[in-house]
This record gives C-alpha cells, sequence and structure tokens, in this order.
C-alpha cells in the first residue's frame, strides 16, 4: 500500500497548459478533416448519379431503337407515362387553369420538360387540400401572360401536331420504370427514382427522371422542385419572380449531396 502510495505521488497529471494545445491541435485536425470527408462524401454520391444517369440512358436507348418498339403516329415511342395516355386531346386555345387531364396527343413520341410552379415554400406540396397539387395552369411563355398561380401547380406544357397546338400534361414526360423492367432493360428501378417515375410506388428516391426533348434523360429534383423558371427545350431562360418576390431556382440535374 504505501508502495502504490509512492507510485502514485510521483505520477503527474497534464497541465492546463498541455490540456489547451490538444484541444487546439484536435481542433485544427477537425476543421481539415471534415472539409475532405464531406467533399468525398458529395463526390461519391455525383458520381452515382452519374452512373444512373448512363444506365438509365442505355435502356432508353435500347427500347427505342428496339425492332418490336410499339409505334404511334408510324413513330417509335419512348418508355415515358405520355406512352399510355388515352382519351381526347385538349387544344391548347380552348385550354384553361383548373383540375383537368391534358392528353399529350404524340403519346411518348417526343420527351419534353416537366414543369412545376412552387408557392415558395422549396417544397412539393402534394397533400394540399383540394387537391391544389394537381392542378394544371397554362404555363406562363412568350405566348401566354397569365399570371403564374398562387399555389402549387403542374404546368401544361405545347405540342403541334399538324399546325394545331395541344395542352399537354409535363408529368408525362417522366419515364416510367416499369416499362423498361417488363421490357428486360433494367432489373428495378433505381433507388434515386421517386415516385414520380412509374414503377415506383412508395419511398423512392429524390429524383424524377424524364426524357428531355433532344431524347437525353435528365432529373428534376423532387423533394425541392423546379418551381417556375423558364425553360425551353432544357435551356434555362429568365427567371419568373413569385408573389412574395423570391426568384425560381432551377433545380435540374445532379444537387450537391443529395443522392439518392
Amino acid at each position: 500500500m504505501n508502495l502504490l502510495k509512492q507510485i502514485l505521488k510521483g505520477q503527474r497529471g497534464f497541465t492546463l497548459v498541455e490540456m489547451v494545445v490538444v484541444v487546439a491541435i484536435m481542433g485544427v485536425m477537425a476543421a481539415v478533416a471534415v472539409p475532405v470527408v464531406t467533399n468525398n462524401l458529395n463526390k461519391s454520391k455525383e458520381r452515382a448519379y452519374a452512373q444512373d444517369v448512363a444506365m438509365i440512358q442505355t435502356s432508353i436507348d435500347s427500347y427505342f431503337t428496339a425492332a418490336d418498339n410499339p409505334r404511334h403516329l408510324g413513330l417509335r415511342q419512348y418508355p415515358i407515362r405520355a406512352k399510355s395516355d388515352s382519351g381526347t386531346p385538349i387544344k391548347w386555345s380552348d385550354f384553361a387553369s383548373g383540375n383537368v387531364t391534358a392528353i399529350n396527343p404524340m403519346l411518348g413520341t417526343q420527351g419534353g420538360q416537366p414543369f412545376w410552379r412552387d408557392n415558395a415554400n422549396g417544397e412539393r406540396d402534394v397533400l394540399k387540400t383540394n387537391g391544389a397539387a394537381e392542378l394544371l395552369s397554362p404555363v406562363k411563355d412568350i405566348d401566354i401572360n397569365s399570371a403564374a398561380p398562387g399555389t402549387d401547380s403542374w404546368y401544361a406544357g405545347k405540342v403541334d401536331l399538324q399546325g394545331t397546338m395541344y395542352a399537354v400534361d409535363t408529368r408525362g414526360y417522366f419515364i416510367d420504370f416499369d416499362v423498361l423492367i417488363k421490357a428486360g432493360l433494367l432489373k428495378a428501378a433505381p433507388e434515386s427514382a421517386s415516385t414520380d417515375n412509374g414503377g415506383v410506388s412508395t419511398g423512392g428516391g429524390s429524383y424524377g427522371w424524364f426524357v428531355n426533348a433532344n431524347g437525353s434523360v435528365d432529373s428534376i429534383l423532387s423533394v425541392f422542385p423546379y418551381n417556375g423558371q423558364l425553360l425551353t427545350d432544357g435551356i434555362v431562360g429568365s427567371a419568373i419572380t413569385d408573389a412574395s418576390g423570391v426568384k425560381a431556382s432551377d433545380l435540374r440535374g445532379f444537387v450537391a449531396g443529395i443522392y439518392p
């Protein structure tokens, strides 16, 4: 016992200065390490997103060029939601804002941009009362001067068929992964696919995948959707300022740090 007391008496603890130095060194190491780790995580997510783009594009191209690809108006179809539309198309001149279904007369023979108008809260409010988020509103472009809707809504787009302009539901450009899976071109929808896509009924990832007017695969962020900026064939035009004075931001393609 006396020997133990002598040993402990000879031991010296850390001084306050030494402890401060150690804490300072650990702080510097953390300040250096955290950004590096975060950056690597973001790059990993971006690579995963790029791999999804390549995989989906390959399957889309394989489906479109297949000999047994279904035809509409004598043209090949993309595996998009507009492919299964049926009913009577709505002429643009007869189209008015409201809870209506705009049928795409092209039925999947061409892609396009899905348009979404946000109420400035940055979220897809699909559960708003009275189905407000399901409204279709005339897109504010060079031909239409309608005021932007004050609530969440989808914009209708235009297609020209034999000189007549028709209103289409731009959600029809989202990829129907169920079609690709049944064709044997994909085993399952990618984890990044949101419920905007066919074949993803529950859960789903952050991105709604679609085929644009050039036949290329693109995505719109599902959680914080595109909210009103003017796009023409994938080219961003002038921003629309909403009623609260907030300018829209285009959230297409990969968004840093978000995957799936």
